[in-house]
């Protein structure tokens, strides 16, 4: 999660942008106003600048005190940035089952017959019929496990081969 900055900040931000008077109005309505993050802080002073003085608003201005590009602080006041998520993407597999793939790969690399990932695929689905597999999810799968099985699995070379005539002497 991205953490808050620290009001003195903001204060200090506020004062140097706008006069005296109305940069008390802007943060004693900004101070009334809870917030989680340097996202909503931003949105928040946002709202309240031009509430009081909807002139001044300066984008390029106002990111420098969040530290923030102000094409990005554009898109948090348009809501046009994703709230963070709390809980991950489901996973089709549970960790128990993705090792034992993983073991089942490196028993057919030691008996000499890697899998592609087209042959991993068809494991996978004769080992789980209930669940939906695309090459897609081999491939994320790969990456995922990168460090333990990638370098184990089988790569056609049928692009990496040059057409060379062999000639006898």
């Amino acid at each position: 999660m991205v953490a808050l900055v620290p009001f003195k900040k903001i204060k200090e931000g506020v004062f140097q942008i706008l006069e005296y008077r109305t940069a008390r109005q802007v943060l004693r309505d900004f101070s009334r106003k809870t917030c989680t993050n340097k996202n909503e802080q931003a949105k928040a002073l946002y709202e309240s600048v031009i509430s009081y003085c909807p002139e001044i608003w300066s984008l390029r201005r106002f990111a420098e005190i969040f530290e923030l590009s102000h094409t990005y602080l554009g898109l948090i006041i348009n809501d046009k940035i994703k709230p963070e998520r709390e809980e991950a993407n489901s996973r089709k597999f549970t960790d128990q089952q993705e090792r034992a793939m993983i073991k089942h790969a490196l028993d057919k690399y030691n008996e000499e017959y890697p899998f592609t990932h087209v042959t991993f695929l068809e494991y996978i689905q004769l080992q789980f019929p209930d669940k939906t597999i695309t090459i897609g999810y081999v491939n994320s799968f790969l990456i995922r496990r990168s460090g333990e099985i990638t370098t184990k699995m089988a790569s056609p070379l049928e692009s990496c081969r040059f057409d060379v005539k062999i000639e006898s002497a």
